[in-house]
């Protein structure tokens, strides 16, 4: 099966939100989440966590990802 970038990018925001338990992009208004999620700026994993989750994460979440980051 073909996976988009967009299921790619939203596993991550499952990941994120499973480790820390909070959404992966948090803010008061829906345009700082915009720009959060734009800039890739996504609440990080607790450093308890291993050097590979952590990466994982960041390599799911990666601003213009292709559709086979791993």
């Amino acid at each position: 099966p073909t996976h988009t970038q967009s299921d790619i990018w939203a596993l991550g925001c499952v990941l994120v939100e499973m480790c820390t338990l909070h959404k992966a992009f948090e803010s008061s208004s829906i345009s700082k989440i915009i720009l959060a999620i734009m800039g890739g700026a996504y609440r990080p994993l607790d450093p308890g966590y291993s050097p590979e989750l952590r990466a994982l994460a960041a390599s799911l979440l990666q601003v213009g990802a292709s559709s086979d980051p791993i």
